[in-house]
């Protein structure tokens, strides 16, 4: 259901012009922050010359500890504490890096993607069966952050598997 639900959203979003990638009632921000602190504004998704987002938004503050670290090609396991947010961190090794998603007793997840300094690079998405990968254009060799949360309340335990790739295709 909850699948069908975000697909619903998704669609009801791009029928009034909405970008379903870009804020949008179905991605509200995992702390309950303002839209403008949680995803790129005004429909721009473009990274500047520092990989970051092309807009005025204020930084996401990234924690200090509590990131797994990510390895390009290799699935990481992802558990979300009951309604919680996880982080990851990359290095980047390509100009575009690819995000993977494998569900496991979590069916769907928000992702977003962001600089060493806290700023966007484009906005969160919900990766879900169907829907299970996204690109973004980063600048290789900076460090970067995944942020993840549920797309509804979760109970505590809710796995799931997250990978990086330099190709579209889904580490084996």
């Amino acid at each position: 259901c909850a699948i069908l639900s975000a697909v619903i959203l998704m669609l009801a979003f791009a029928a009034c012009g909405g970008d379903p990638e870009v804020g949008g009632a179905s991605s509200a921000s995992p702390d309950g922050a303002a839209s403008d602190q949680s995803v790129v504004s005004g429909g721009s998704s473009s990274a500047n010359s520092s990989g970051g987002a092309a807009s005025s938004e204020t930084a996401i503050s990234v924690p200090a500890a509590g990131v797994t670290q990510m390895t390009v090609g290799v699935w990481t396991d992802g558990n979300l504490a009951a309604n919680g947010t996880e982080w990851f961190r990359f290095t980047a090794a390509a100009a575009e890096q690819y995000i993977h998603f494998k569900p496991g007793a979590l069916s769907s997840v928000f992702v977003q993607v962001l600089a060493d300094d806290g700023s966007a690079v484009g906005g969160a998405i919900d990766l879900f069966t169907g829907n299970a990968s996204i690109s973004r254009t980063l600048i290789a060799g900076r460090n970067y952050y995944i942020r993840s949360w549920p797309w509804a309340f979760v109970p505590a335990g809710s796995d799931y598997q997250i990978a990086l790739n330099t190709s579209a295709a889904p580490p084996p």
